[in-house]
């Protein structure tokens, strides 16, 4: 399912994390450990042509490759976090993370709210089906994401 979700995903126009121009600040690329065939899917795409929506870098994507995705030599990362912690947490493909949603409304939904102007709290923004109201994230509630 969740290879699905990531094409899915990308057919709505999401690109990969890791192609972003400011990938390099949170993630390594062992080009040596890429398979010649996949190189192309380990480039940066310029700021032109992938919009980042002024989105933080998100390391749970399931537009994220994985640390082994694309890899030539076994047991050899081709993708290695800035952040260790955050290693596993790339390549997860269990759905969309809150930040996929966040670009595809963002795409798709962009003026429904216009005229709107919730103050959402803690990285929320105003839901597209009720403007009076908040997307939350993880660990976030209320109408303008003011609980924990």
């Amino acid at each position: 399912l969740g290879e699905t979700v990531h094409v899915v995903a990308q057919s709505l126009g999401l690109w990969h994390v890791h192609q972003r121009g400011d990938r390099d600040d949170y993630v390594t690329i062992n080009q040596q450990h890429v398979k010649e065939d996949e190189q192309a899917s380990f480039s940066t795409i310029s700021d032109e042509y992938l919009d980042t929506q002024g989105l933080p870098y998100d390391y749970a994507s399931v537009m994220h490759f994985s640390g082994f995705d694309g890899k030539s030599p076994a047991n050899a990362y081709t993708l290695q976090t800035a952040d260790r912690k955050n290693q596993k947490t790339i390549g997860q493909r269990t759905g969309l993370s809150f930040s996929d949603i966040r670009a595809l409304n963002l795409g798709y939904c962009a003026n429904v709210c216009d005229g709107y102007n919730p103050d959402c709290e803690n990285g929320g923004y105003a839901d597209p089906n009720d403007c009076n109201k908040c997307k939350c994230k993880d660990g976030f509630a209320g109408d303008l994401c003011e609980d924990l």
